[in-house]
């Protein structure tokens, strides 16, 4: 057996929805780069850095539910995946169960990789204390407002291309096209 198929079925599971073999991969999302910062009050300065490190280990951990275990790697194997210390990730694992992005499960044994599962990324996270996550209304009615516009004007162009093509005249010409597609259609599967 060649070298790389022995070190890719160390990386294998089988997918619970379709039964199929396939390889763990490490995935992280573009929308990320748009998200500095998780906010929490569970912290010192009620922010962190969204480092590339973190990420990394976010995604990493997430990707063990799609094949439907936790992830019980130990801290040196997590700080290879992540390309740094062994220190590095104990903290971030500390500070993202703080935060609420992973979260700890079962009984910590010592020397024992730890049993760890990704919570999801909800708008908590990213919107600083004191700015609502929700959009403001009145701008919700401008955007209602500019669609609605919008409708009217296509709506009024639709009617009146219909109103264009109404009539025998418009359908008479498209009887020929349609018997000659039919009889195409026929040659072809005799």
């Amino acid at each position: 057996m060649s070298k790389i198929k022995l070190i890719r079925e160390k990386y294998q599971y089988v997918d619970k929805q379709t039964g199929e073999i396939k390889d763990r991969t490490l995935n992280i999302p573009h929308y990320f780069c748009e998200i500095e910062f998780i906010y929490s009050s569970n912290i010192e300065d009620g922010k962190a850095k969204f480092s590339a490190e973190m990420q990394k280990l976010y995604c990493y951990v997430s990707d063990w539910e799609k094949s439907g275990g936790i992830c019980f790697e130990t801290q040196t194997k997590l700080s290879k995946v992540c390309g740094c210390s062994r220190k590095t990730v104990n903290e971030l694992i500390g500070l993202m169960i703080k935060i609420g992005l992973l979260e700890e499960v079962g009984e910590r044994i010592p020397k024992r990789p730890l049993k760890l599962r990704a919570l999801p990324l909800t708008d908590a996270h990213i919107t600083p204390p004191g700015e609502s996550s929700l959009p403001d209304p009145s701008e919700k009615e401008d955007e209602s407002n500019e669609i609605l516009n919008v409708s009217e004007s296509s709506l009024k162009k639709k009617h009146k291309s219909q109103s264009s093509l109404s009539g025998p005249k418009f359908l008479l010409g498209f009887f020929p096209l349609i018997r000659r597609n039919h009889r195409t259609k026929k040659q072809k599967i005799l």
